[in-house]
């Protein structure tokens, strides 16, 4: 794919992409969810696209029963297409508790299908 545009989105924004005359294909190279050990550590970073869960990266850190902290990752990837003449929304949300992490926005790729 030839990147025609790139956008970064915080979490929780919106991002409204305008309709045009050709097919486009769309691109989110990495969601990243990352959990230290650790009892109650989370993380999650997950896109909607027109409004519906598309892909998700979470991860869970924990305590073995030999009480030995493990650490929780996880990496994911999504695309799909826009159709000529439509708008689409995208929107990247990320949370996370107890020392977990996800990166401080989204990368998006746009360009011709």
């Amino acid at each position: 794919m030839q990147v025609q545009e790139t956008h970064c989105i915080e979490s929780g924004l919106v991002f409204n992409i305008g309709a045009v005359s050709y097919r486009r294909r769309i691109m989110v190279p990495l969601l990243l969810a990352l959990a230290p050990g650790g009892k109650s550590t989370t993380a999650k970073h997950e896109l909607f696209f027109n409004g519906n869960s598309v892909a998700k990266a979470e991860a869970k850190g924990s305590v073995n029963l030999d009480g030995v902290p493990l650490s929780g990752m996880q990496t994911k990837g999504w695309e799909g297409f826009i159709e000529a003449n439509q708008s689409a929304t995208i929107e990247a949300r990320m949370s996370s508790s107890s020392g977990g992490s996800t990166p401080s926005s989204t990368t998006i790729y746009i360009g011709a299908a």
